[in-house]
């Protein structure tokens, strides 16, 4: 299942036609537009669970201090996260070029 929501633009084709750099593009694609997602709700997750785990150091101090590294690196991650794409954003804009944005194989 899990493979074919990012397989889904080779899935297109029928017959004897050989796949082409198009269909890579489209896997490499849809493999962007499900990682991205996926590493925020990852990192939120994260943070969830340094928030439980620092509720239950309780009064162990060594328990809470990572818990709050735990938290730290989360929220760390989800900023760094944050920033690539609007570093992206920010030079496709201030470049004119808006093609940084999409993944896409040149060809002759």
């Amino acid at each position: 299942m899990f493979l074919l929501i990012f397989a889904q633009g080779i899935v297109e084709q029928a017959g004897d036609t050989p796949n082409t750099l198009q269909d890579l593009e489209k896997v490499f694609t849809n493999i962007l537009r499900g990682a991205i997602p996926l590493a925020g709700i990852v990192g939120f997750v994260i943070l969830l669970l340094a928030g439980v785990n620092l509720i239950m150091a309780g009064s162990d101090p060594k328990k809470a201090e990572a818990a709050r590294n735990m938290a730290t690196y989360a929220i760390l991650g989800l900023v760094a996260l944050a920033l690539s794409f609007l570093f992206l954003v920010i030079v496709a804009r201030f470049i004119g070029i808006n093609s940084i944005l999409n993944f896409q194989i040149y060809q002759k």
